[in-house]
């Protein structure tokens, strides 16, 4: 395999020079010059094993006979011959013993071409690779009603209207379930304003922010779409036509349309055919709030910022607005009046609960109901309805709670404390009224019975944010071919188990859409990886050496490295195929497969030898019948010489 034939090259063993220039002198002899051993290619042929290889043109493998105190190859060899093994360091090897030379990889699988490294069947299984970003498309089916205000849960299949999930891995590798949840939100108008007037038929720009602000009670469009420059993404090319009165369509660079409304300056709907002047218009949009949990545990949602809460100076009971209902335990709350730092310990319960009191006291023994909080007004049988809490105590699993001075309790009433308080830390005084944030993940764990509610001191789960649709479409999509964003939405989680580890990516979200469809996800993928073992190894063309892992990962591990020579016939053949540089050769100049020169590399195939049989025997054929020619001449002449021999005596 990889043989080169010799081609001898014959001359003059002695050589007489009695008259220098003439052209009829002859030698004596022969003798031989130099044996030629041209560098051509043989037949290349198929094999079964995946470390046979054959390079289909210019070049040679290089082989190292040993290893410096580094381990770096020495002693360079050069061959045709690609039979290839492996030793027991499971370093690839010839049948000669040589380490197959090659460039080593860099981390990320590009080659480096100024070092030489042995090519070695690396069997470390491949660490688990954490998820860095994620991508899911899904479409929500838009002709279902909205959610009302119920707290979502995702034990509450009426709490949300779509879900889907994926899995996800933490930064040791270790698999999890990300289920992401979609509850469909109330309806609210987004703006879109032209940059110039408005001239129906022609062609023209406008802007919105797709994370509009508050305008009187409508909360933000959509919390998850792109901040571009200034937070307004473009409309381009865009034709306004008029339907009747206020209402227009608007016909989009990629010919999609929107029913949208046209307004004056003064906020009115105007009729242009009734010579009305139109400063803005609004559409309609979809929302969805997205919720997310982690093996079944909550992934917190951004910081909550509560309305301004009038405090009582001293005391650590805090009311909030109904609209931030999600503030959960083990938050920690900053805000003017109050200690930096502060945590939540109780957010107010909410359900029912039996109390003993005395007749005419303004005293409740509560069993199992901690979380009540100072602040909640109670109402019940035997109270005084709108009595307040004034205090809470706990003393040996048993909850006293103290109402205002002037209430009263008989009987054993079934109780129910409203009022949206929550209770800070000990050391916590609050005072004035001041805008509160409460930052940090909620608890985790749902409560266990009734999906509808959840238990005293348990999660309220915030959202992650909040999606866009216009015409089914992603808000984000409307600028079409140049003006459209991209939305996500950001998961940062710590996961459960004896050793937790902290996730964090961003989910991009830009192609999810909100169609009166049947719900599917249409793209769901992420960059994170498990443990992998190694499956196998393969060559390419190039000579790069691929190694194939369980989870259908491929890793480059390195890079043949090929030789020529100026002169390759002027290698000296040291046996075994191989060959070493001379004088006469040339220095090597070295690269890589289908890269400039040399040829390409095919695996799983060898090249035969060089030498052609058929002409070989043609030619030994030819010799033979001259060889029985010159021995009949040869024959005749001893018997002349015999015949003379014999008369003469």
């Amino acid at each position: 395999v990889g043989y080169k034939a010799g081609q001898y090259v014959f001359q003059d063993q002695f050589f007489r020079a009695t008259d220098p220039q003439n052209p009829n002198r002859t030698g004596m002899g022969i003798a031989v010059s130099q044996i030629r051993r041209p560098q051509t290619n043989g037949t290349i042929v198929s094999t079964s094993n995946p470390l046979d290889l054959a390079i289909g043109g210019i070049g040679m493998f290089t082989t190292a006979k040993g290893l410096d105190s580094n381990t770096k190859p020495i002693n360079f060899q050069y061959t045709r011959n690609g039979q290839f093994g492996v030793d027991s360091n499971s370093r690839i090897i010839n049948e000669n013993g040589n380490y197959l030379v090659g460039y080593p990889a860099n981390p990320d699988g590009t080659i480096n071409t100024s070092s030489s490294a042995l090519l070695t069947l690396d069997q470390t299984p491949l660490p688990g690779a954490q998820t860095q970003s994620s991508k899911i498309e899904v479409n929500l089916d838009d002709s279902q009603p909205s959610i009302p205000s119920t707290p979502f849960s995702p034990l509450n299949p009426a709490s949300y209207s779509q879900s889907t999930s994926q899995v996800i891995y933490d930064t040791t590798g270790v698999s999890h379930t990300l289920s992401v949840y979609y509850q469909k939100d109330g309806s609210v108008p987004l703006t879109i304003t032209p940059t110039s007037a408005v001239i129906l038929g022609q062609s023209a720009s406008f802007t919105y922010n797709a994370k509009q602000p508050a305008s009187g009670s409508n909360p933000q469009v959509a919390t998850t779409a792109s901040t571009a420059s200034g937070n307004n993404q473009l409309l381009q090319n865009s034709t306004i036509t008029h339907v009747s009165g206020s209402t227009y369509l608007m016909t989009l660079e990629d010919k999609s349309t929107l029913t949208v409304t046209g307004y004056n300056a003064g906020g009115s709907p105007v009729d242009t055919s009734a010579g009305g002047v139109i400063d803005h218009f609004t559409v309609n949009t979809s929302r969805y709030s997205v919720y997310a949990t982690l093996d079944g545990n909550p992934v917190a949602g951004p910081g909550i910022t509560s309305s301004s809460a009038t405090t009582t100076s001293g005391s650590r009971a805090v009311p909030i607005s109904a609209a931030n209902s999600s503030i959960s335990v083990g938050q920690t709350v900053s805000g003017a009046g109050i200690s930096s730092g502060t945590t939540v310990t109780i957010v107010g319960a909410t359900n029912s609960a039996n109390a003993t009191t005395t007749s005419g006291q303004n005293t409740l023994t509560v069993a199992a109901n901690s979380s009540i909080a100072v602040g909640q007004t109670v109402s019940g049988t035997g109270i005084t309805n709108g009595t307040t809490v004034t205090s809470v105590s706990t003393l040996g699993g048993t909850t006293t709670v103290t109402l205002s001075s002037n209430a009263t309790a008989s009987g054993n009433p079934s109780l129910t404390f409203t009022g949206n308080v929550i209770n800070l830390s000990a050391a916590a005084t609050a005072s004035g009224s001041s805008t509160l944030s409460f930052t940090g993940g909620p608890l985790t764990g749902y409560p266990a019975g009734d999906p509808n509610s959840y238990a005293i001191n348990s999660v309220a789960q915030s959202a992650l944010g909040t999606m866009a649709f216009v015409g089914g479409r992603n808000i984000d999509s409307l600028g079409g071919l140049a003006g459209g964003a991209s939305s996500s939405i950001a998961i940062t989680a710590t996961t459960s188990g004896s050793t937790p580890n902290n996730v964090a990516f961003n989910i991009d979200t830009s192609t999810t859409s909100a169609y009166a469809g049947s719900t599917q996800t249409i793209t769901n993928s992420q960059d994170g990886a498990p443990l992998s073992q190694l499956s196998s190894y393969s060559f390419d063309s190039t000579g790069k050496l691929v190694a194939v892992y369980t989870n259908g990962q491929s890793v480059v591990k390195g890079q043949v490295k090929l030789a020529t020579f100026t002169n390759d016939e002027g290698l000296i053949p040291i046996g075994g195929n191989s060959f070493e540089q001379s004088a006469i050769s040339g220095e090597p100049v070295f690269g890589t497969a289908s890269n400039g020169i040399f040829g390409g590399l095919k695996a799983q195939a060898l090249e035969q030898s060089n030498v052609d049989l058929t002409s070989q025997l043609v030619t030994l054929m030819a010799l033979q019948r001259q060889y029985s020619a010159s021995s009949q001449v040869v024959k005749t002449s001893t018997s002349l010489m015999d015949d003379i021999l014999n008369k003469l005596s």
